[in-house]
């Protein structure tokens, strides 16, 4: 399988758009991806879905806190893996 980081703010840096492989240190790749991203804070998922979309995956999950703007549903089979509040569409899961 392919996974891919799509790092986002209320913009995605395209360029930090990051492929992890299986020979992949997991930890290693999310480290070095967070030290070179410089967000500047605010939340749009609207940008990140529409990036997402383009490398055509299975699933996308979002790791999010849900504030912030939404695109409209799409095909894909989205995961809202959420700290807060509830995504208005695709499937959610609550993080403690």
């Amino acid at each position: 399988c392919e996974l891919y980081i799509v790092p986002f703010d209320t913009e995605v840096p395209v360029e930090d758009i990051t492929r992890v492989t299986i020979y992949d240190n997991f930890k290693d790749v999310i480290e070095e991806l967070t030290a070179k991203l410089n967000m500047g804070g605010g939340t749009s998922f609207i940008p990140p879905i529409e990036e997402a979309e383009k490398l055509h995956p299975d699933v996308i999950v979002v790791l999010t806190d849900c504030c912030g703007p939404f695109p409209e549903p799409i095909r894909t089979p989205t995961v809202w893996a959420t700290t807060l509040n509830i995504a208005p569409w695709g499937k959610n899961i609550k993080l403690e």
